[in-house]
């Protein structure tokens, strides 16, 4: 498990080690986890990656807007471990 203090952060280290999911927070300093995700999506190299986006902001639309931006996966702030392994 590798962590990342921001979404540049993030991306380097997807470029630079082999990863089949990574969790991002919607809300990141510098770039946002919806912009990190199109980025990802638009890039080869990362086809077959899992994106779970993480997030506080309980929107009515957020979940279809996260998945549009292409996640896989939603949850929402506070959960539980078994939320994640679902």
């Amino acid at each position: 498990m590798e962590e990342a203090a921001d979404a540049a952060q993030g991306l380097e280290k997807l470029q630079t080690q082999a990863f089949s999911c990574a969790m991002v927070d919607i809300s990141m300093p510098g770039m946002s986890g919806d912009e990190l995700c199109r980025r990802l999506r638009a890039d080869p190299r990362f086809d077959g990656l899992y994106l779970i986006a993480f997030t506080g902001h309980v929107l009515r639309d957020a979940a279809e807007q996260m998945r549009q931006a292409g996640f896989d996966s939603v949850l929402f702030k506070p959960f539980r471990r078994a939320d994640l392994l679902a």
